[in-house]
């Protein structure tokens, strides 16, 4: 199933947070205003945030990424799991839209 492929395992006695730390909660990577900075606590300010950052193909990378280091922390990984679950499963119909 592709959802398990995109999904990081790690070994229970490896501390991904701490290897991940510097990397989270560092505010928007992107350019866009729009975007708020450091990650969501809950699966509901993910879908608020996806309402409002992921209209664009880069807006949708930046919320996967996001849902991927809430992953990292194991307290927030039942909430992370449904975050990465509803934007692997987002559909914006790009395809349909591309001008050529």
């Amino acid at each position: 199933m592709l959802i398990n492929a995109c999904v990081p395992t790690f070994p229970q006695s490896f501390n991904t947070f701490q290897l991940f730390y510097p990397l989270m909660n560092q505010g928007s990577v992107t350019s866009s205003p729009s975007a708020p900075a450091g990650l969501p606590s809950t699966f509901a300010e993910f879908k608020s945030r996806c309402n409002s950052v992921a209209r664009s193909p880069e807006g949708a990378v930046k919320m996967y990424f996001d849902a991927v280091f809430c992953y990292f922390d194991p307290s927030r990984r039942t909430e992370a799991s449904k975050m990465l679950r509803y934007i692997m499963h987002a559909d914006a119909n790009w395809e349909k839209n591309r001008s050529m």
